[in-house]
């Protein structure tokens, strides 16, 4: 299952606030950079949600969606100053790409 939602609030501040405590940090311990993207796999509407996708893609991260056999997130990929092994949440599995 999967849903929309829209958010009835601007959360362009608080998104702000966030990607500057990382910068002053210097990315934490693990030195991150951003997310760069997250992988959807989904079953039957792939070619909705890429004509969804398309007119509504911001920079970051890039939302890509894979055709597969189940509906989930599958992916999220984390751009990092060091490197770090993937690690596993569930179903997700969190990927690293030093620069």
């Amino acid at each position: 299952m999967c849903f929309i939602c829209h958010y009835d609030r601007d959360l362009s501040r608080p998104r702000a606030v966030a990607t500057e405590r990382l910068a002053v940090s210097g990315g934490g311990k693990n030195k991150i950079v951003e997310v760069d993207s997250i992988v959807v796999e989904v079953s039957h509407t792939a070619m909705a949600w890429r004509r969804l996708v398309a007119t509504r893609q911001i920079d970051r991260p890039k939302l890509e969606i894979h055709q597969g056999i189940t509906n989930r997130v599958q992916e999220v990929v984390i751009r990092t100053e060091v490197p770090i092994s993937p690690m596993r949440f569930g179903d997700v599995v969190f990927s690293f790409q030093s620069e």
